[in-house]
């Protein structure tokens, strides 16, 4: 009799086990699925009235804005209900204006790196990324040969305070 229990406890034991190795599988792969359903989610999007499609990812919107001629990449800090309006007011509107950015940018990435070679550098974005600074702003740049490097300038009040090398 007393082996019966054994077999009895010892097949009840194997169930549970069974049972909860399946429980724990089946949590995995629906964290799994749920991962790869969210990661193949379209970016959210929205179409604002005068700088058209921006698109948002992880507290960013990113957009392009156009100015005698060029297309310039910008991003702009905001929650996924839309981009921050007081940093959208902030983006140039002339073109005179983000060219003179551009040449104060360049000027001092040569005043406080003198070896670099700043007609090498290329504008790659401008940033609004403080909305509780909305005064403050970066510009951007790669560096021809320098692949991994972005150059930034930040700006406050339309003057640039700092410059640095984002790996």
């Amino acid at each position: 009799m007393s082996n019966t229990w054994l077999l009895v406890a010892l097949a009840a034991a194997l169930l549970l086990a069974v049972g909860l190795a399946a429980y724990m599988i089946g949590r995995l792969v629906l964290g799994v699925s749920r991962y790869y359903v969210k990661e193949r989610q379209r970016p959210h999007q929205i179409t604002h009235a005068e700088l058209g499609k921006l698109v948002y990812d992880s507290g960013l919107w990113s957009g392009k804005l156009h100015l005698g001629g060029r297309s310039i990449p910008f991003h702009v800090a905001g929650t996924e209900a839309g981009p921050d309006p007081s940093l959208l007011d902030q983006l140039p509107r002339k073109p005179e204006t983000f060219g003179e950015w551009e040449q104060a940018a360049k000027d001092f990435i040569g005043l406080k790196e003198p070896k670099l070679k700043r007609e090498y550098l290329e504008f790659y974005s401008l940033d609004f990324l403080w909305d509780d600074r909305p005064q403050a702003f970066a510009l951007e740049f790669t560096l021809a040969g320098d692949v991994d490097g972005v150059w930034r300038v930040e700006f406050v009040d339309g003057r640039p305070q700092s410059v640095g090398r984002d790996d």
